[in-house]
C-alpha cells in the first residue's frame, strides 16, 4: 500500500490529501513501534527479569516471524521502513540484554545489522520530519501520546547502544534534535524526565550529563536541552535547581611539563588563579582540582574542573559578554531558556532577578570564583540587549523573547523594570519638539518590525513579544509621555498595517490577537480622565483607519470562522480566530459601555459605524446577530453583550423619535435573532448559565431602549410571513456554517422563558443569578405597561405563572437566615436572593397598578356604550389579588416584613475592614521606605507615596518626630521610621481590638481611616440591580498589590497582613451587598404594599380582600420602630455613615409612613381609634429621637437630607393624628396620658424644629409640625418663650416674600395664622411688624391676577396669590381679634382700614356679584364660556368678609378711613346677599366649582354628608373643564342643553357640599356686615331722636332676604326630618347652625327695614313664613343641640311676627 503500483499515495493531489496520507503513514508506523512494547521491556532490563518469567507478549516462534517480516523491509526501500527496522534492532537488543535469554536464537539475529540499515535509511531524519510537520500535532487527539512513543523508542535506542561513541559524527546531533522536539512544550513528559523514578527518561538523562561534562563548550547543546525540558512550573524549578548547583566547569587547559605522559581520567590541581574563556569576571582559583576528559594534543586536554558554582549566574555572565563579543547564537539560546523558566515558575523570576544575591554566588565570592567588583543588573542586562540588537532585522528573535523576559519581570518588579527601561530607552523614542503632547514614534522598532515582514522572518512573535510588554507597562499604572508614544505606535502603526505584514500561516491571528488585548487593556485599565485614558478613546472614536481595522477584523474572523467550521480541520487556528473575534467585540462593547452621554449624543464616527445601516459588506448590527448564532461559547457572550449596548446607544442618539422603529433592518433578521435566542435558552442545547444570564440582560435592553424590536421578536406574527422569511433565512443559513442550524417555526420565545420561571425555586436555590436576570427583564416588561400588554397577557395569563413566580418568596421566606461571618455559597447567595424577591414584589405592584388602569379603561368604555358591569370584568385578573390575600393572611407577609425590618448593615465589619487596609498601608510605607517595591504596581506605588507625604507633614507626626527626637528614641536610627513602625503597631492594636487612646498616634490613625484608601469612590446612579454592590474591589487590590507573588519573594512575610484585610475586606462587601439587596427588597415591599392597599381603598372594599391585618400592622409598626432607632444609632456615632445605610433609614421611615396609611385607612372602616393612639405616639417619639440627633450634625448629604425630610413627615403625621383624634373623641384617662406623652415630646422638640425651620428643605415641614404642636398639645405660656428665644420669625417672613413655592408660603402663613389666634401670638407678630411684612407681600404680587389691561378681571385659578390674600387677610383679622383692648391693636386696626381703602378696587371685585342683561349679546356669548369658581376664591371672599366685619366694629376708625367707600361696600354686601338669596332659578344657574389639587379631588371622591337637595347644595356642580378661568364670587354661569334636568347634572360629593356651605358662610358675614352697620345706624336714631334717611345705611329689601330664609329654612328643615331618629354628624350640626345664624341676621335686617322704612310684611308671606319656620322649629327641638340656637330666634321672630308662636303654642 505504500509503494510500487499499490501505492495509495499517488491518489492524493491536492495539498490536505498529501498531509492526510502523510499523516496516515506516521500514525501506521507509531502504531507498529508501539505494538513492540519498548516500554514495557525496559522496565524489564531495569529489574533484570528473566526473559522466560516477565516476557510474555511475544514468544520465540512470534519473534522469528516478526524478524522475518522485519528483514523483507529493506527490499522495500521506502523511507518508512527506516525507523520500523530501527525499533526492531533495539527491540532484539533489549531482548538479548535480559537474563536467561535464549542465546541461540539472538545469536542467529543480528540487531546490529539492523542497526546499520536503520542508519543508512535515515530512520532518525524521517523521525524528525515527522515531529517537525504540524500533521500529528495538529491532529484532534493530544499529541502526548504520539511523542511518548517516540520517546521510548530514542530512551531505548540509547539504553540499547553506546552514544558516547557516536559523538564524532552527527548522530547525537540528530538524537539531541529529536529530543528537544520530543519534550519542547510538553509538560507531562518533562515532568517524567526530571521524575527519578522514570526509567524510560533514565537513560536520556545521561544525555544531560553528557552534555554537562563538556559544559560550557557545548554550550548551546546542553542549554538546548534544558530549555526542552523545561515545561512546567515544576519542570523550571527542576532546571534551575540542577543550573543553581553545578558541581563543575569544563575548559582547555595546557598542561605544564606533562607532555605526553598524560592520560585520560588523570587527576589535575592547578596551582595558580587561571580564567574561564570567554566568561569574563569568573576564575578557576589557586587549588582547584580535576581530571582529564580527553587530550586534544599532547600537551593540551579537556579538563573536568570540581568548582561549585552557580550555573544561571554564569549564564548571565556569559549572556553579557556574548552580547559585548556579538556571539549572538548563544544569545539566543541562553535567553530562551531564561524566557522558559520565569514564563513557567513566577517563583524563578523573583530568583533570576536576584541571581547575584544567591548562595552560590555569595559562596563563589568568597572562594575568588568570581571577582567582587562583578555585579549583574539583569534587567539592564535584557534592556541593553533590545537597545543594542533593536537595528539588526536578523536579531528579531532575541530582541523578541527579551521582551518576553522583561514582561514577566516586570509583573514581579514593575517600579525596577519600568525604571530601568525608561533609563535605557528601549524604544528609542524621540520627542518631536518642546511639546510633550507630541510624540514621534520609535524609529528602530518600526524599521525591525517593517524589516521582519519584508524578509519573511518570525514577526508574529516580535509583534506579540512587544505588544505584550506594553500591556503588562499600561496595567502596572506606568504614567509617563514615552508609554503614551508606545500606546500611540501600537495604535495607529502596529494595528493599522498588521494585516498587510508578512507572517508565517496562522501567525498573523497571533498578532492581531495581541493587538486587540492592548487596546482592551488600554480601555478596561486607563480611567478615561487620564491622560493616556482619554487619547486612546479618542483615537478609537475619531480616527476612521483604527475603525476600519477594527471593522475589518471583525468581519474577516467570520469569514475565517465560516470556512473553517465547515471544513473542521485547522483546529489551532480555529481557536486563534475565535479568539481574535471575542477580543473585537470586547473592544467595541468596552468603547459604548464607556461613552459618557455627551459623548454618543454628539454622534462620533465610531458609534456612526456601528449603527450605520449602510455599511459595507453588512451593518455591524447585522454581524452581530449571525455571531450572536456562533458555535463559539466566547463569542456568543460578547455578541449578546455588544448587542446590548448598541440597543441603549442607539436609542440615545435618534434625533427623532423612534418609539415605534425597528432597529434591525428586516423581519428576517428579526427572526434570526428569536431564532438565536431560542437555541441559547433551550435546556436541551444550551448548559451554560453564563450565556444565559447574558441574553436575559440583553432582552432586558430590548425592552428598555428598543420595544418596537421586542414586540416584533416576542410576538407572534402571521403564518404566511413567517412562512416567507424563514424560507429566505433557510437558504442564507444553508450558504453561512456560521449559523447554527435550527427549525425556525418550532422557536417559540415565550414558552422558553416560561420555563425558568417554572423552575423558579430550583434556581432560587442553585443559581439566583440566573433567576434574577429572568426577573429583572420581567420587570422592564411590566414597566413598560401597555405598549407591552400582548406580551404580558402570553405571560401571566395563567395562575401557574403567578404562582411560580410567587414560589420565590414563600419559599424562601423564613429560609434566609444566614451570618455574614460565616462566608459560606448560603451566605454568597442569600443578597442574590433577597434581589429575587424585590424583583417579585415589583412585578406583582405593577402588575396590579396596570390591571386596575385596564379595568377603569374598560369601565370607562363600557359606560360610554351602555353595556352592563358584568361585561368589563377582566378574566383571569383576580389570582394575583387572591394571592396576596393569602400571604396577607398567612406567615408569609409577617416573614417579609421581619426580614426586611433590619438593615442588616455592621458598622463594626466596615470599620475592620477600614482599619485593616490601614494596617496595610503603613506596612507599605515600611516596606518602600526600605527602597523594595516588590511587586506593587506603579499607580499604587505613586498612590502610598502620596499618602506617606500627606501622613509626614501632618501635624501630630510633627509633634511625635519632636518627642522621639526629645526622648533619644533614636539612637542614630532614623527618626521617621520609628514614628511610621510604632504607628503599624498602634493600628495592629486597633484591628485586634485594643483601643488606641487619644493622642498623636490616635489623630494620625483617623486620618489614615479618612482617607478611605482602596474604597470605591463612588457608585453610578444608573446601578443596575444585577450589578454587585461592594465597597472593596478585592480583584483590582489583588492585582495592584501583585498579591498571588509574594509567595515567591521577600514579601511572603507580608502575606499575612495583606490576607487578613482581604478576609474583612470580604466580609464588609458581603455585608453590604446583603444591605443593598434588603434595601432593594424593602423599596419594592413598600411599593407593593402601597400599590396594593392604595387599589383596595380606591376600590371601596368591592373585593373580598382587605389587605394587611391590623395586629400585622401594628407589630410590623412596633418592629420597624424599634429597627429604625437601632439604625439612628449606627448612622449617628460616626455622622459619616454609609449611603447604604442612610438610604436603608429612608427606606424605613418610608415603610413606616405607608403603614401608618394602612393604619389609619383600617381604623377609617372599624371607627375605632382606641388602639391606635399608642403606636402613634410610638412614632412620635421615634421621630423626635431621630431628628433630635440628626440636629446636630452640620453637613447634609442629601441622601440624609432625605432621611431627614421623611423623619419630619412621620412626625406631622402621628402630631396630625394626634391632634384629630383629641378634638373628636372623648379623653378619658388614658387618652389623657396619651395626649400628656405627646406635650412632653413636643417641647423638647420645639427648639430643633426651630432650627430646621430656617433650612429651606425643611421648612415646610418643620414649620407645620409647629404649627400642629401650637394648636394641639401646647398652651401659649409655655411655647410662647420657646419661639421668643429659638424661633427667627423675620426669616419665615422674608422665605414668603422671596417668592418662595406655594406650598412652603402656605405653611407658614399657615402657622402665622396659628400664632395671631392668641394674645401672646399676636403681640409677638406685631413686635414683628406682621402688618408691614404681609403688606410688603401683597404688593409683591401687584394687581396682574386682578387686574387686566385697567379693567377688573378674575383670580387666576392656578395662581399662588388667592392662598396669598386669604392667609394674609386671616392673619391680619386674627391679630386684630386676639389683641383686643391692648394698645396696639389700634395701630393694627388703622393699618389695615388703610389697606383697604388702597385695594378697595380688588376689594370691590370680590365682592362682585354677577349680572347678566338679557340683551346684551357680548355677555350671552360669555356665559356660554366654560368657566369655573374656585373653592379657595370663594375662602378668599369668607376671609375679605371676615376682615370688614372686624375693622367695622371700631367705628370711629371705620368712618374716617373709609368714609369714601362705605357705601359701595354696603352695596356690593346687598347684591352678594341677592344673589345667594336668589339661587340657582334654572339649568343655565347652576354653579361650576371644579375640584383643584389632590385634596380636593379626594373630597370630590367622597359620598355627600348633608344630602340636601335643596338651595345651593342642588345648584353646585364639579364638572372639571380644560382650561379653566375661574371668578370670585362673580359666578360664571354655565349654559346647557335646554332639554337636560337640573338634577342630572349636579353630582353631590362632600367637595361640592363644601362649595354650598362656603356660599352660606359668606352670605352669613354678608349679613353680619349688615347687621353691625345698621346697629349703628340704630343707636345714631336713639341719639339724635329720630330716623334722617338721607345718613340711613342701604339695607336689603324684605324680598332679598325672603329667599334666603326660605333655603334657611328648608335645608334646615329637609336635614333634620332625614336625621330626626339619629344625631346629627358634627359637619351636618355645624351646617345646621351656621343657617340657623344665617336665618336670625336675615330676619334682623327685615325688621330693621321694616321699621325703618315703614314697609308692612305681604300677607301671603307672613302665612307661608309661619308654616315654614313651625315645621322648622318642631323638627329642630328634635336634636339638643340644636334647641339651644332656636331661643333667640324665636325672639327676632316674635318680634318680626307677632301672636306667631302664641298662636301655635311654640313658646
Amino acid at each position: 500500500m505504500l509503494s510500487g503500483s499499490f501505492d495509495v499515495g499517488k491518489l492524493a493531489v491536492s495539498v490536505e490529501a498529501k498531509n492526510s496520507f502523510c499523516y496516515a503513514k506516521a500514525q501506521l508506523l507509531l502504531i507498529l513501534i508501539e505494538t513492540l512494547d519498548l516500554e514495557n521491556l525496559l522496565q524489564l532490563v531495569h529489574d533484570e527479569v528473566p526473559f522466560r518469567q516477565g516476557f510474555s507478549a511475544f514468544s520465540l516462534l512470534d519473534v522469528q516471524e516478526m524478524d522475518a517480516e522485519v528483514s523483507s523491509l529493506s527490499d522495500l526501500g521506502f523511507r518508512e521502513s527506516g525507523p520500523l527496522i530501527l525499533a526492531w534492532a533495539v527491540f532484539l537488543c533489549l531482548l538479548s540484554s535480559l537474563p536467561e535469554s535464549n542465546t541461540d536464537l539472538f545469536t542467529e539475529i543480528d540487531h546490529t545489522s539492523y542497526a546499520r540499515q536503520a542508519f543508512e535509511a535515515a530512520a532518525f531524519i524521517y523521525l524528525l520530519e515527522i515531529l517537525q510537520s504540524n500533521t500529528l500535532r495538529e491532529s484532534d487527539g493530544p499529541v502526548s501520546g504520539f511523542l511518548s512513543v517516540l520517546r521510548t523508542l530514542i530512551s531505548s535506542f540509547i539504553a540499547s547502544y553506546e552514544i558516547s561513541q557516536q559523538a564524532e559524527d552527527d548522530s547525537l546531533n540528530m538524537i539531541l534534535d529529536i529530543l528537544c522536539k520530543i519534550y519542547d512544550g510538553e509538560e507531562s513528559l518533562s515532568v517524567q524526565f526530571w521524575d527519578k523514578e522514570s526509567f524510560v527518561d533514565s537513560p536520556i538523562r545521561s544525555v544531560l550529563y553528557m552534555l554537562e561534562k563538556e559544559y560550557p563548550l557545548r554550550l548551546i547543546e546542553f542549554i538546548r536541552f534544558l530549555s526542552a525540558v523545561c515545561g512546567g512550573a515544576w519542570s523550571a524549578q527542576c532546571v534551575y535547581n540542577y543550573l543553581e548547583n553545578m558541581s563543575g566547569i569544563t575548559t582547555l587547559y595546557e598542561i605544564p611539563g606533562r607532555a605526553g605522559v598524560a592520560n585520560n581520567y588523570d587527576l589535575i590541581e592547578i596551582h595558580y588563579q587561571i580564567g574561564v574563556p570567554g566568561i569574563e569576571g569568573y576564575v578557576l582559583p589557586t587549588g582547584t582540582c580535576g581530571y582529564i576528559l580527553k587530550l586534544i594534543d599532547d600537551n593540551v586536554a579537556l579538563v573536568r574542573w570540581k568548582c561549585p558554582h552557580s550555573g544561571v549566574f554564569l549564564l548571565l555572565l556569559i549572556l553579557a559578554h556574548g552580547l559585548h563579543s556579538f556571539n549572538y547564537e548563544e544569545v539566543y539560546y541562553i535567553v530562551n531558556l531564561l524566557y522558559r523558566m520565569i514564563s513557567g515558575n513566577k517563583a524563578l523570576c523573583f530568583s533570576l532577578l536576584h541571581a547575584d544575591k544567591s548562595l552560590r554566588v555569595r559562596a563563589s565570592k568568597e572562594s575568588g570564583q568570581i571577582e567582587e567588583d562583578v555585579r549583574i543588573d539583569v534587567v539592564n542586562v535584557f534592556c541593553t540587549s533590545i537597545f543594542k540588537l533593536i537595528q539588526d532585522v536578523s536579531n528579531a528573535s532575541i530582541v523578541a523573547t527579551s521582551f518576553n523576559i522583561l514582561s514577566e519581570m516586570i509583573k514581579c518588579a514593575p517600579s525596577r523594570v519600568f525604571e530601568v527601561a525608561l533609563k535605557s530607552n528601549v524604544f528609542e523614542m524621540e520627542m518631536n519638539g518642546q511639546s510633550s503632547s507630541s510624540w514621534f514614534l520609535s524609529r528602530g522598532l518600526a524599521r525591525m518590525l517593517y524589516a521582519a515582514c519584508e524578509e519573511n522572518r518570525d514577526c508574529c512573535m516580535l509583534t506579540t513579544s512587544v505588544l505584550d510588554f506594553i500591556i503588562q507597562v499600561v496595567e502596572k499604572g506606568a504614567e509617563d509621555n514615552v508609554v503614551s508614544a508606545l500606546v500611540v505606535f501600537s495604535l495607529q502603526y502596529v494595528l493599522v498595517n498588521h494585516m498587510h505584514w508578512k507572517f508565517e500561516k496562522t501567525a498573523g491571528w497571533k498578532a492581531t490577537l495581541k493587538v486587540l488585548e492592548l487596546v482592551k487593556s488600554c480601555i478596561r485599565t486607563t480611567p478615561i480622565t487620564s491622560k493616556l485614558g482619554g487619547l486612546v478613546r479618542d483615537i478609537i472614536l475619531y480616527d476612521s483607519s483604527i475603525q476600519n481595522v477594527l471593522w475589518r477584523i471583525l468581519f474577516t474572523s467570520m469569514q475565517i470562522l465560516e470556512k473553517l467550521y465547515a471544513t473542521c480541520h485547522h483546529q489551532l487556528e480555529l481557536e486563534d480566530v475565535q479568539l481574535v473575534a471575542c477580543c473585537v467585540l470586547d473592544v467595541f462593547y468596552d468603547m459604548l459601555a464607556d461613552l459618557s452621554e455627551e459623548t454618543y449624543l454628539h454622534q462620533p464616527a465610531f458609534v456612526n459605524m456601528l449603527l450605520s445601516s449602510t455599511a459595507k459588506p453588512m451593518p455591524f448590527v447585522t454581524a452581530v446577530v449571525m455571531l450572536i448564532s456562533s458555535y463559539n461559547l466566547a463569542i456568543q457572550v460578547a455578541a449578546v453583550r455588544v448587542f446590548s449596548m448598541l440597543c441603549f446607544i442607539s436609542s440615545r442618539t435618534e434625533t427623532e423619535s423612534v418609539e415605534n422603529a425597528n432597529f434591525l433592518a428586516d423581519s428576517m433578521q428579526n427572526n434570526r435573532l428569536c431564532v438565536a435566542i431560542c437555541c441559547i435558552l433551550d435546556e436541551k442545547e444550551s448548559q451554560d448559565n453564563c450565556l444565559i444570564i447574558e441574553v436575559f440582560k440583553l432582552l432586558n435592553s430590548v425592552a428598555c431602549y428598543q420595544p418596537a424590536l421586542l414586540v416584533s421578536v416576542m410576538v407572534e406574527e402571521n403564518e404566511e410571513t413567517l412562512l416567507k422569511d424563514n424560507g429566505d433565512m433557510k437558504s442564507h443559513l444553508t450558504r453561512a456554517s456560521l449559523i447554527k442550524p435550527v427549525k425556525l417555526r418550532d422557536a417559540n420565545l415565550i414558552g422558553l422563558i416560561l420555563k425558568y420561571i417554572q423552575r423558579s425555586t430550583d434556581l432560587l436555590d442553585s443559581d439566583p443569578h440566573l433567576l434574577l436576570s429572568v426577573l429583572d427583564f420581567f420587570k422592564t416588561l411590566w414597566e413598560g405597561g401597555i405598549q407591552y400588554i400582548a406580551i404580558l397577557e402570553r405571560l401571566g395569563s395563567s395562575e401557574l405563572f403567578w404562582e411560580n413566580l410567587s414560589a420565590c418568596i414563600s419559599t424562601y421566606s423564613d429560609k434566609s437566615k444566614f451570618s455574614v461571618v460565616e462566608l459560606n455559597d448560603e451566605s454568597e447567595r442569600l443578597p442574590l436572593r433577597y434581589r429575587c424577591h424585590c424583583r417579585v414584589l415589583e412585578i406583582m405592584a405593577h402588575e396590579i397598578f396596570l390591571q386596575e388602569r385596564l379595568l377603569q379603561g374598560e369601565k370607562s368604555k363600557t359606560l360610554t356604550a351602555n353595556t352592563s358591569k358584568e361585561q368589563v370584568q377582566p378574566s383571569n385578573k383576580l389570582y394575583l389579588r387572591v394571592l396576596l390575600k393569602k400571604w396577607c393572611d398567612g406567615p408569609i407577609m409577617e416573614s417579609l416584613i421581619k426580614s426586611y425590618s433590619s438593615s442588616g448593615y455592621e458598622n463594626e465589619l466596615v470599620r475592620q475592614a477600614k482599619v485593616a487596609v490601614c494596617v496595610l498601608i503603613v506596612h507599605l510605607i515600611i516596606k518602600l521606605s526600605t527602597g523594595d517595591s516588590g511587586s506593587l504596581s506603579l499607580a499604587l506605588v505613586r498612590m502610598i507615596h502620596t499618602i506617606y507625604q500627606k501622613l509626614s507633614e501632618h501635624p501630630a507626626f510633627a509633634v511625635l518626630l519632636a518627642r522621639y527626637s526629645l526622648r533619644g528614641y533614636s539612637s542614630g536610627e532614623d527618626v521617621t521610621n520609628l514614628v511610621i513602625n510604632d504607628l503599624y503597631y498602634h493600628i495592629q492594636g486597633e484591628l485586634e481590638g485594643r483601643e488606641t487612646t487619644p493622642g498623636p498616634f490616635q489623630e494620625l490613625f483617623s486620618f489614615l481611616l479618612d482617607l478611605g484608601a482602596f474604597q470605591f469612590r463612588e457608585q453610578k446612579e444608573d446601578q443596575n440591580i444585577l450589578d454587585d454592590f461592594c465597597m472593596f474591589d478585592i480583584s483590582r487590590i489583588r492585582r495592584e498589590l501583585g498579591f498571588e507573588l509574594w509567595d515567591y519573594s521577600d514579601w511572603k512575610a507580608s502575606k499575612e497582613v495583606a490576607e487578613k484585610m482581604f478576609h474583612h475586606m470580604h466580609k464588609a462587601n458581603l455585608m453590604i451587598s446583603l444591605a443593598n439587596s434588603k434595601l432593594f427588597g424593602l423599596k419594592a415591599l413598600i411599593k407593593a404594599l402601597s400599590v396594593y392597599n392604595g387599589n383596595i381603598g380606591r376600590r371601596n372594599l368591592t373585593l373580598l380582600d382587605k389587605g394587611i391585618s391590623e395586629p400585622l400592622v401594628i407589630s410590623s409598626i412596633k418592629l420597624f420602630c424599634n429597627s429604625l432607632q437601632d439604625t439612628v444609632d449606627s448612622v449617628i456615632p460616626t455622622l459619616n455613615a454609609d449611603v447604604i445605610l442612610l438610604d436603608f433609614l429612608s427606606a424605613q421611615e418610608e415603610m413606616l409612613l405607608t403603614l401608618s396609611t394602612i393604619l389609619l385607612w383600617h381604623h377609617q372602616q372599624s371607627k375605632t381609634w382606641r388602639n391606635v393612639y399608642p403606636v402613634f405616639l410610638l412614632f412620635l417619639k421615634v421621630s423626635s429621637s431621630g431628628i433630635k440627633f440628626l440636629a446636630d450634625i452640620t453637613t447634609f448629604t442629601p441622601t440624609l437630607t432625605k432621611s431627614l425630610k421623611l423623619l419630619l413627615l412621620l412626625l406631622l403625621t402621628s402630631l396630625q393624628f394626634s391632634y384629630t383624634q383629641k378634638n373628636e373623641t372623648d379623653e378619658s384617662d388614658r387618652e389623657l396620658n396619651l395626649f400628656a406623652d405627646v406635650s412632653l415630646v413636643s417641647v423638647g422638640l420645639l427648639p430643633v424644629l426651630c432650627k430646621f425651620a430656617e433650612k429651606s428643605e425643611y421648612t415646610d415641614l418643620s414649620v407645620a409640625s409647629i404649627d400642629m404642636i401650637l394648636k394641639g398639645f401646647l398652651i401659649p405660656n409655655i411655647w410662647l418663650p420657646v419661639l421668643q428665644k429659638h424661633l427667627r420669625l423675620q426669616l419665615l417672613l422674608q422665605k414668603v416674600q422671596s417668592n418662595g413655592t406655594e406650598s412652603t408660603s402656605s405653611v407658614i402663613l399657615n402657622f402665622l395664622l396659628t400664632l395671631a389666634c392668641t394674645k401672646g401670638g399676636a403681640k409677638m407678630l406685631h413686635s414683628a411688624s406682621i402688618f408691614s411684612s404681609l403688606r410688603l407681600l401683597l404688593q409683591s404680587t401687584s394687581d396682574e391676577p386682578f387686574l387686566c389691561n385697567g379693567t377688573v378681571s378674575p383670580i387666576g385659578i392656578e395662581g399662588k396669590h388667592v392662598h396669598l390674600w386669604q392667609f394674609s387677610i386671616a392673619i391680619i383679622t386674627s391679630v386684630i381679634y386676639s389683641l383686643g383692648d391692648d394698645v396696639s391693636c389700634a395701630d393694627v386696626v388703622d393699618n389695615a382700614i388703610h389697606f383697604l381703602s388702597e385695594k378697595f378696587s380688588i376689594i370691590s371685585f370680590l365682592l362682585s356679584a354677577p349680572t347678566f342683561p338679557i340683551n346684551d349679546q357680548n355677555t350671552k356669548r360669555a356665559r356660554k364660556e366654560k368657566q369655573a369658581t374656585s373653592l379657595a376664591s370663594l375662602n378668599l371672599i369668607e376671609q375679605v368678609l371676615m376682615l370688614i366685619c372686624v375693622l367695622v366694629r371700631y367705628q370711629a376708625s371705620w368712618r374716617k378711613g373709609m368714609e369714601q367707600v362705605d357705601s359701595e361696600l354696603r352695596e356690593a354686601a346687598i347684591h352678594l346677599v341677592a344673589f345667594i338669596s336668589k339661587g340657582a332659578q334654572k339649568i343655565g344657574d347652576l354653579l361650576n366649582s371644579p375640584p383643584i389639587g389632590k385634596e380636593e379631588f379626594e373630597l370630590d371622591d367622597h359620598p355627600p354628608l348633608i344630602k340636601s337637595k335643596s338651595g345651593w347644595f342642588a345648584s353646585v356642580v364639579n364638572a372639571t373643564i380644560p382650561k379653566p378661568s375661574p371668578t370670585p364670587l362673580s359666578l360664571v354661569i354655565k349654559d346647557q342643553k335646554a332639554n337636560q334636568e337640573s338634577t342630572s347634572l349636579v353630582n353631590q360629593t362632600l367637595f361640592t357640599e363644601m362649595v354650598a356651605v362656603q356660599i352660606y358662610r359668606i352670605a352669613f358675614l354678608a349679613l353680619e356686615f349688615l347687621c353691625i352697620q345698621a346697629k349703628a345706624a340704630v343707636n345714631r336714631v336713639e341719639e339724635v331722636g329720630f330716623v334722617d334717611l338721607a345718613h340711613f345705611p342701604e339695607l336689603p329689601m324684605p324680598e332679598v332676604l325672603h329667599g334666603l330664609q326660605d333655603q334657611a329654612i328648608t335645608i334646615v328643615t329637609e336635614v333634620c326630618e332625614a336625621n330626626k331618629s339619629k344625631s346629627l354628624q358634627k359637619e351636618v350640626e355645624s351646617m345646621c347652625l351656621l343657617l340657623l345664624q344665617t336665618l336670625e341676621k336675615s330676619l334682623y335686617l327685615e325688621l330693621c327695614v321694616s321699621h325703618s322704612c315703614g314697609i308692612r310684611p305681604v300677607l301671603g308671606r307672613v302665612e307661608d313664613f309661619s308654616k315654614q319656620i313651625k315645621a322648622m322649629f318642631h323638627v329642630v327641638e328634635q336634636h339638643k343641640n340644636l334647641k339651644a340656637s332656636l331661643r333667640s330666634l324665636k325672639q327676632i321672630t316674635t318680634l318680626l311676627c307677632p301672636g306667631l308662636f302664641q298662636a301655635s303654642n311654640l313658646i
